[in-house]
């Protein structure tokens, strides 16, 4: 039987598809997270956490290479100096799965014992979808720093803010270390609920002007907040 005339009335008519896949999870799989360390004055500690994996159905531009891109010019743009707090940067892997790196690297710092050094857990998920960052954080010091930061710095977009305890995702697995948790997203082009885990979050989707606002602010904010209250 010929399908084509079928497929064909179906393409103009754009009649609905539905499509059944099986997928095969296989636990204790290995996978990589990648870390870096900018030793300070202090073993108190900023973690910087971004997720380098993608889900089968998409090349993962936006969710989350891009964010994995500003982390890494955090990284370079404080280079070489010593700053007054330790500052890690780790690229971690399995989120699509469970946050698998996350919690790998959570437990390997706790059995070091210096997860309760941390101070600050950053995680950037998703960074580009617009100009507008999206804050989630229930530290009102972190928070006003942002808005003067970003007041002062006259970028596009607009900061808003949940109040919320900001471990969401990645950053989960470090939120009984007692630091605070700042998970940032974004908004304002209106793109993600259109190629969110899709093929067509390409790098061609990916806006640069968002990874320049994430990093110019959080360049700043990392500066000043490790200065006295």
């Amino acid at each position: 039987m010929d399908d084509g005339p079928v497929l064909e009335t179906a393409f103009k008519e754009k009649t609905p598809v539905h499509m059944n896949f099986q997928v095969e999870t296989v636990p204790g799989s290995r996978t990589s997270n990648v870390v870096g360390t900018i030793p300070g004055a202090s073993t108190d500690e900023l973690l910087f956490v971004a997720h380098h994996d993608t889900v089968y159905s998409t090349p993962g531009a936006n969710d989350n290479t891009a964010s994995l891109i500003c982390m890494i010019m955090l990284a370079h743009g404080l280079s070489g100096k010593r700053p007054r707090n330790t500052i890690t940067f780790v690229s971690t892997s399995g989120e699509e799965r469970g946050y698998l790196g996350a919690k790998h690297y959570a437990e390997k710092i706790r059995q070091a014992g210096t997860f309760h050094n941390l101070k600050y857990v950053f995680n950037l998920d998703s960074i580009t979808w617009g100009p507008n960052l999206w804050i989630w954080a229930d530290d009102e010091r972190a928070k006003t720093l942002i808005r003067t930061i970003d007041s002062e710095l006259d970028v596009p977009g607009t900061p808003e803010f949940r109040n919320d305890h900001g471990f969401q995702d990645d950053s989960g697995p470090f939120r009984d270390s007692g630091a605070k948790g700042i998970y940032m997203n974004s908004q304002g082009y209106n793109i993600d609920d259109t190629i969110w885990h899709r093929p067509e979050d390409t790098p061609k989707m990916v806006n640069s002007e968002s990874v320049e606002i994430c990093y110019r602010v959080f360049h700043e904010f990392i500066e000043r907040i490790q200065q006295p209250a």
